[in-house]
Parts: structure tokens; sequence; C-alpha cells
């Protein structure tokens, strides 16, 4: 009697805990696991107005295969937008006077964007 309570007891205790024999098939991640280790991280950008010639924005990412877009605001509205490139930096051609904002935009395939602005930038055309 006892034999037949404990049999099924066991059994499920092995079908829960998974009965793999191979070991790296057992521990390796799954693609979901992956994924969430190797995000996208957008760290810092940085803008700098090089004599009210050109605004240059760098950017410092974590991932593969990262892709970069930005959009340029001048006086809290959309100005410009850069599509996506490999390109972690830009410099950005001045034209008008204003405040400049740009704000960047990182991803990884078909990874859900990350975005982080710029400080604000004061122009002065003359």
């Amino acid at each position: 009697m006892k034999a037949k309570v404990l049999i099924p007891i066991v059994a499920g205790a092995l079908l829960f805990t998974g009965c793999s024999n191979d070991k790296e098939t057992a521990s390796k991640p799954t693609k979901t696991e992956q994924t969430q280790q190797e995000k996208t991280a957008l760290n810092k950008v940085s803008i700098k107005n090089v004599g009210d010639k050109r605004l240059e924005v760098k950017t410092t990412a974590k991932g593969k295969d990262l892709k970069y877009a930005y959009s340029v605001y001048k006086d809290g509205k959309l100005f410009q937008k850069i599509p996506y490139s490999t390109k972690k930096e830009l410099a950005y051609k001045l034209t008008k006077s204003g405040d400049y904002r740009v704000r960047v935009y990182v991803k990884a395939g078909k990874e859900k964007a990350v975005a982080k602005s710029t400080e604000l930038v004061k122009v002065t055309k003359s």
C-alpha cells in the first residue's frame, strides 16, 4: 500500500524538477533569459556647441549591433529627425540661433529603443 502512494509522489517530483541527463542542455539559458541579459543600455549622451557652427553629440551605450537615431529640438519644438544608423556620434550643422536639445534613440535589432536627451545648449548666430 505504501508503495502505491510513494511511486506517484516520486514520479511527480522527478517530473517537476526535470530529469535530463544532459547537463549542458538543462543549464543553458533560454532565448528570453539571454535577451534580458543583453538588453540595450544607454549610459550617457553629451552635447557640445562648437563655435555656434555645429553641435557635437556623443553617445555611450551598451549592447550588440546598435543603431542610433537623433531628434534635434530647437526652442522646445522638433526641428529635424535623423534616421537610424550605426553612427554613435552626430555632428549637426547649425544655421539658426536658438536653444537646442538632442534626443538620442538606441536600439539593437527589433528591440524597443531606449532614449535619452542631452542638456540644453544656447546657440547665437550672427
